[in-house]
């Protein structure tokens, strides 16, 4: 029996949702984004900075991937610092010291383990630093303006209290005076739109919920899974984010695909669904640890990790909400007004959501071997 127009038309567009991410040069799907870190220190008369790119933006500036495996080596990156990075570095990231443009030196270089560039630069002033500045403009035009590097500064006026400042396109520019405190940015909002973003981005998140609600769940049912879901990643975001418990994160990377894979699979063997929220409450414990990588990398303060993390977890809430809002309406007119009966909008679309999580799990154990 042949399926009718809307149920291809609707196959069609799961699997653009489902395996868009596959037609893009990226082989690493998931949460494929443009973004950086970085922590900075500024002292006397030196200023040092740890920062961190995500490896796909610098293999964009040239034939920086020698073995085209779609990841960044160490040994990639150094041969290619002189030639690609480094003239990109100097043209888009200026650092001033008292009002004069200042020359920085590279002093490490490696991969971490989520396949960032991370860099360690310094600059020696003549003179006691008065004022600092930095101009970031990093990947902006390469990413259509969705670039963004959320930095810590440590300033030698209060060298205990830190100040944030996320760089993006349209705040590229951050500045301290010893005569004035610090210009940080409202952290809350922009950790509320980090949450969102991280959301919105994130194929493996957005595709372990529609694989929760694809069967087509009564509204009772359906906060009762979003409930569970909440509850169980905001208490290990929180214990993670607050160095409770640690766990590797190519692992959870790992796990979070499986949970996709059972949760297809689940989809297409069982025709009854009782109990789905507990299922969902054990693996929003797993995502939960994946959200809380964002705030490990990012090394958000002690004094202002409370607020990062409220803000974020709230991000997070928003984005599943909106998710949630745009994937129900669609079920439920596909059950009500399709004459085919609703299980095989099920299987068809659980089966492409397990292939997609069984291919991140496989991807994602051949880079933890490596």
């Amino acid at each position: 029996m042949s399926f009718p127009v809307r149920i291809k038309i609707l196959f069609f567009l799961a699997a653009l949702i489902a395996l868009g991410p596959l037609a893009s040069a990226q082989p690493v799907w998931a949460h494929a984004a443009s973004y950086g870190y970085a922590k900075w220190h500024v002292a006397d008369k030196r200023a040092e900075w740890t920062m961190a790119i995500d490896g796909k933006s610098i293999m964009e500036l040239g034939p920086i991937d020698a073995n085209n495996d779609g990841s960044l080596a160490r040994e990639e990156a150094a041969q290619s610092y002189e030639t690609y990075i480094r003239p990109y570095m100097d043209d888009k990231l200026i650092v001033s010291v008292n009002g004069k443009n200042a020359a920085y030196a590279l002093d490490s270089l490696d991969i971490a383990s989520d396949g960032e560039l991370q860099m360690t630069f310094h600059l020696d002033s003549r003179r006691t630093i008065e004022t600092f500045q930095v101009n970031y403009r990093l990947f902006f035009e390469e990413s259509k303006h969705r670039h963004k590097n959320i930095s810590v500064f440590y300033l030698p006026d209060n060298p205990d209290l830190p100040v944030e400042h996320i760089f993006k396109s349209d705040t590229p520019a951050w500045e301290w005076m010893s005569t004035k405190s610090a210009d940080s940015a409202n952290s809350f909002p922009l950790f509320i739109m980090l949450g969102i973003e991280h959301i919105m981005i994130g194929y493996d998140h957005i595709l372990f919920i529609l694989s929760l609600l694809v069967i087509g769940l009564r509204f009772r049912s359906t906060i009762a899974i979003v409930t569970a879901f909440t509850a169980a990643h905001s208490i290990t975001l929180a214990l993670s984010a607050l160095g409770a418990v640690r766990l590797p994160p190519a692992w959870i990377e790992i796990a979070i695909a499986l949970t996709i894979c059972y949760v297809a699979a689940e989809n297409m063997w069982k025709r009854q669904f009782r109990h789905r929220w507990m299922l969902t409450f054990a693996f929003g414990l797993i995502h939960g640890f994946g959200f809380a990588n964002v705030l490990e990398n990012i090394a958000v303060p002690g004094p202002n990790l409370v607020l990062a993390l409220l803000g974020f977890n709230l991000g997070v809430e928003i984005g599943q909400l909106l998710l949630i809002a745009m994937i129900v309406p669609v079920m439920h007119v596909v059950r009500k007004f399709n004459p085919v009966p609703f299980r095989r909008v099920t299987v068809g679309v659980s089966a492409i959501l397990f292939l997609c999580g069984l291919l991140w799990a496989i991807e994602r154990a051949y880079e933890l071997a490596r």
